[in-house]
């Protein structure tokens, strides 16, 4: 009988799924902690230079008679036309909060390396999904997934105890490298338990938790100011998950794959009792090759016309889907309210957006869905992008992050539907390089930003956003439909 078959008769979405579907979203909210900690550990929470003016006039004896003067400067440009001389010293106010800029003087010609610590992050996670994506692929989603719990602990704690600048962006690449292996390795194994008519929504639920992970993260930021304490506090959190290792079953659907037939038929049974449903578990049905190799190639996602266009167009999908995203997220600060406030609505606002996105999927297919959804952000950065009203502008960034958010969503779900089995953690983990790519490149589009003509902002960001978010939707137009089909399990599959 055939896996999916088998899911019917033990129930898609039962009991059991519904455990698993908490446990291994989980770790995807503590993610977003990680993700989104710089715009609070990162802050530049002010600061003002005391220069000091020495005043000489000649005495009694041609003895100088001299004295200092203090004088405060808070002028941008001037602060730093003063910074690094001997004559200025930075004082900032850490009243509310610190962060690596008042730890480590992070300003005017320093102030670029916040970004640099986001960067390597990012490159981290391009190196991340590469590498991990493929071992998951040959030595199963289990494994792989607590080995990663475990190591983004310690170098969570090793990033929050750095001395120094450049020890704090090696932690931040290393915890950027093992963090991809929970979102996409958990996020696969978890569709891999669940039946067809079921993945949408389990899709979607798994974003919610990344949605609220932001709300939460800025209620424990407002808690702790300090950010040492702060990110040893979110980082300590990973030892929870290490006990779930007793409740979490490998990959039915990869152990028939690798030719573990009554591996995957003990773990259906378990999830099948699970869910009130004691049946024995019949024979299954082979996938119709071999099993696979144990060393898999990235040039399996090329080998067919079929899979190399779906890659292809994967790749540009999830590049501006990341790009737009995180564009509109590092632009929250525009919504006013306070940093923690910014913060959490920048999070919170997204759950509107996979709501809808979810419905739409079971009704008119991920397809337009993906589409529209990709080009109506493209859209909206478009509008953003001329001369509205800041009311009107508020909407139009809030509509964006919304479909962006949603668009995101649905681009996990569908790429780990077009992605057979054999190579799906390795596909998974390709179109995530490509969308880390367009992480890193964000903060260099947003730059743009800077350029006047005329004291104007010409607003290339958004432009820029606005015209891949209308390209991307088009091309994901051309991918196929699959709404309530049979995950593939091999490439010979795919026609």
């Amino acid at each position: 009988m055939d896996i999916d078959e088998i899911f019917e008769h033990i129930g898609e979405l039962g009991r059991a799924q519904k455990n698993l579907l908490v446990l291994l979203s989980l770790p995807v909210a503590w993610m977003s902690f990680h993700v989104l900690i710089p715009n609070f550990i990162a802050a530049d929470p002010g600061w003002n230079c005391f220069v000091f003016t020495t005043n000489c006039t000649v005495g009694i004896g041609a003895v100088p008679d001299c004295t200092r003067a203090v004088s405060l400067i808070t002028d941008p440009e001037e602060k730093c036309r003063h910074y690094g001389s001997e004559d200025c010293m930075p004082q900032f106010d850490t009243s509310e909060y610190t962060s690596i800029v008042s730890e480590w003087d992070l300003v005017c010609s320093r102030s670029s390396y916040p970004s640099v610590a986001q960067s390597a992050y990012f490159l981290g996670l391009t190196i991340g999904a590469w590498l991990f994506g493929s071992l998951a692929d040959m030595y199963g989603r289990k494994r792989i997934l607590f080995i990663n719990v475990l190591g983004c602990t310690a170098v969570g704690l090793g990033y929050g105890l750095a001395t120094r600048f450049s020890v704090f962006v090696v932690f931040r690449f290393l915890f950027g490298v093992m963090s991809q292996a929970i979102a996409v390795v958990g996020y696969s194994l978890l569709l891999e338990v669940v039946g067809a008519g079921k993945r949408s929504l389990v899709g979607v639920l798994t974003q919610s938790f990344f949605s609220v992970g932001i709300g939460v993260l800025a209620l424990v930021a407002y808690l702790f100011r300090n950010w040492r304490v702060l990110s040893v506090f979110i980082s300590v959190i990973g030892l929870s998950f290490l006990p779930l290792w007793r409740w979490i079953p490998e990959s039915p659907r990869w152990l028939l794959v690798k030719g573990r037939e009554e591996e995957a038929k003990a773990v259906l049974t378990k999830i099948a009792r699970g869910n009130g449903r004691n049946m024995t578990i019949p024979r299954l049905k082979r996938p119709s090759s071999q099993p696979s190799k144990t060393t898999v190639s990235v040039t399996e996602l090329f080998r067919t016309p079929v899979i190399r266009h779906r890659t292809l167009i994967l790749l540009v999908a999830w590049f501006t889907d990341c790009m737009v995203y995180y564009g509109l997220s590092m632009s929250a600060g525009s919504l006013g309210g306070g940093r923690y406030i910014s913060v959490a609505l920048s999070g919170l606002v997204e759950l509107p957006g996979l709501y809808i996105s979810y419905h739409l999927m079971e009704r008119i297919g991920r397809k337009w869905t993906h589409g529209g959804l990709l080009m109506l952000a493209g859209i909206c950065c478009a509008l953003a992008a001329i001369g509205l009203g800041e009311s009107v502008r508020l909407v139009v960034a809030l509509l964006g992050k919304c479909s962006v958010a949603a668009s995101f969503s649905v681009v996990y779900l569908y790429s780990a539907e077009l992605f057979p089995t054999e190579i799906r953690n390795l596909g998974l983990g390709v179109v995530s390089i490509s969308a880390r790519i367009g992480g890193i490149l964000t903060p260099l589009i947003l730059l743009m930003g800077e350029i006047n003509l005329g004291g104007v902002s010409l607003g290339l960001p958004m432009v820029v956003m606005g015209c891949l978010g209308l390209l991307a939707g088009l091309l994901s137009l051309h991918l196929p439909e699959t709404l309530h089909q049979p995950l593939p399990e091999t490439l010979a599959e795919l026609t």
